[in-house]
């Protein structure tokens, strides 16, 4: 997903900076100049979207999703890594006596 909006994000820069140096070749002077250096610019900044998407596709690296560096499987409410929610703490407390059932039924004890 991210890669998709850098993708967009590159396309709608390069749009403008190639309308910005039509634009700029139809003027003179010091607004000519201007909008070559504005187009270029443009260009430039278009791909930058593009390298932080690569090194994040290659890396493992992304950007913090909906909800943070804390999301909503690792507790939510951004709270940090030990923070469990009452249900997460109910369910861990199940999931404790139910491993300790089966391991008596299988050993017999």
């Amino acid at each position: 997903m991210f890669v998709l909006c850098a993708l967009l994000l590159a396309t709608a820069l390069v749009t403008v900076g190639y309308f910005v140096l039509f634009a700029s070749c139809r003027t003179e002077g010091k607004f000519r100049t201007f909008g070559h250096v504005l187009g270029a610019w443009l260009f430039i900044l278009a791909l930058l979207p593009l390298i932080g998407a690569g090194y994040a596709a290659v890396s493992g690296h992304h950007p913090a999703g909906m909800w943070g560096k804390y999301g909503h499987m690792q507790g939510g409410r951004g709270m940090g890594e030990g923070h469990r929610g009452p249900m997460q703490e109910g369910m861990q407390g199940r999931m404790e006596d139910l491993l300790q059932q089966h391991l008596k039924e299988m050993h017999g004890k």
